[in-house]
């Protein structure tokens, strides 16, 4: 096993950012070393999001398999701000 990055893609879906509109997450993307099966990836929130309300992130992980293939995984995840 090579090493892996892994970063945040970005918000995804109808509600996500347009053009020069915030960010709403950041996270800094993490490099796991060979052989490491598990990270956590810190992802920030901007200050002001409503209570109650969710957002689509997607997470993408790059990697070379036998150091020759580029290998690629993207999921999304729901982040749900806690509050009424």
């Amino acid at each position: 096993t090579e090493e892996v990055t892994v970063e945040l893609v970005g918000e995804i879906g109808p509600r996500a950012p347009r053009g020069e509109a915030p960010v709403r997450f950041t996270a800094t993307t993490l490099k796991m070393p060979a052989g490491q099966t598990t990270a956590m990836l810190r992802i920030r929130a901007a200050n002001g999001l409503p209570p109650g309300s969710e957002y689509t992130l997607r997470l993408r992980a790059t990697g070379l398999q036998q150091g020759k293939w580029k290998v690629m995984s993207e999921t999304d995840l729901l982040v749900m701000v806690p509050g009424t």
